[in-house]
């Protein structure tokens, strides 16, 4: 069988899309170091807005700008709080991620959605922030896998 040069993640997350499209109206897909911080301090509540704005769209993309934070070498060493106040965010904004309205997106990809992108909103920076954890030191690094 042939895999496709991603690695077959659109259909990963498609599957997900379509597993959750009757349960829940909004589907993020994003990687494990994508934070997005909503400004009213809700997501839903967020998502809600843009979807009363802009019912027809399949996804809302936001901006991404990328961070960097300290973390502990050694899990005694962590805290949360140490790490995220050492949240530095660099002013660079690249493709962002997308999240998705589940009764409208038929695909989906990491950044946008494969069919009906015509249809994807750009949400403005200052409605939403989002960062990308990009330089971090491994928590786990001491450990030997082998």
């Amino acid at each position: 069988m042939l895999e496709v040069r991603s690695r077959n993640q659109n259909v990963a997350y498609t599957d997900c899309l379509m597993k959750y499209r009757e349960s829940s109206d909004f589907v993020i897909i994003a990687d494990v170091d994508d934070i997005l911080f909503p400004k009213s301090g809700s997501y839903f509540k967020d998502f809600s807005a843009w979807s009363k704005l802009h019912p027809s769209a399949a996804a809302f993309m936001y901006d991404r700008r990328f961070a960097q934070i300290n973390v502990a070498k050694y899990i005694q060493q962590f805290s949360l709080y140490d790490t995220m106040k050492s949240l530095v965010v660099l002013n660079e904004t690249v493709i962002g991620k997308s999240v998705y309205q589940t009764k409208n997106a038929e695909t989906a990809w990491i950044h946008f959605p494969g069919l009906h992108n015509e249809t994807t909103i750009s949400i403005p920076n200052e409605k939403i922030f989002h960062v990308q954890i990009k330089s971090m030191v491994s928590i786990f690094a001491h450990l030997n896998y082998t």
